[in-house]
C-alpha cells in the first residue's frame, strides 16, 4: 500500500515508500530527474494507481555514490496523494531492528541471486529476511 515505483519514459526503475502525501522516501542512488512516482500499482503493467510527477529530489548530504553508505533521498511530489493512502512507519530506535531480527522488504526488484543476471518482477512481492550486521553486509 505505501510502496511505491519510480518510472521514467522507459519504464520503472527503482521503488520507494511514501512518508506522507507529498514525499517518498527512496535510494539515492535513483535520483535522476525527471520522473513519475506511481503510487497503488501492484503489476507494473497495469494502469492501476495514480501517477503523479516528482518535483524535486534531497539526497542525503554525505550520500557518496562510491559507498553504500547514507544511499537514501526525499523525493517531493508535485502534488498530495489521496487522503485515504497509507504511510509507511518510521523507526527512531536505532536498536531496533536487532541483528537477526525477522523483518519484511518489499518491491519489484530482482528476482535472481546472481550478480550478473537481472531478472525483475513485474507484480509487488515481499518477503521476511533476517537483518544482517553492517560488517557482514559488506
Amino acid at each position: 500500500p505505501y510502496a511505491v515505483s519510480l518510472s521514467d519514459q522507459i519504464g520503472h526503475f527503482c521503488g520507494g515508500s511514501l512518508l506522507a502525501r507529498d514525499v517518498v522516501l527512496s535510494a539515492a542512488h535513483c535520483q535522476g530527474s525527471p520522473y513519475n512516482v506511481v503510487v497503488g500499482r501492484h503489476a507494473l503493467d497495469s494502469d492501476e494507481g495514480v501517477v503523479i510527477p516528482m518535483k524535486n529530489e534531497v539526497p542525503h548530504p554525505d550520500y557518496n555514490p562510491a559507498l553504500t553508505d547514507n544511499d537514501f533521498m526525499l523525493v517531493f511530489l508535485e502534488s498530495p496523494v489521496g487522503e485515504d493512502s497509507e504511510f509507511v512507519k518510521l523507526n527512531s530506535d536505532t536498536s531496533n531492528p536487532g541483528i537477526d531480527a525477522p523483518v519484511t522488504v518489499m518491491g519489484w526488484g530482482d528476482m535472481d541471486e546472481a550478480d550478473d543476471v537481472s531478472t525483475l518482477s513485474n507484480v509487488l512481492l515481499e518477503v521476511e529476511v533476517n537483518v544482517i550486521s553492517n560488517e557482514e553486509c559488506k
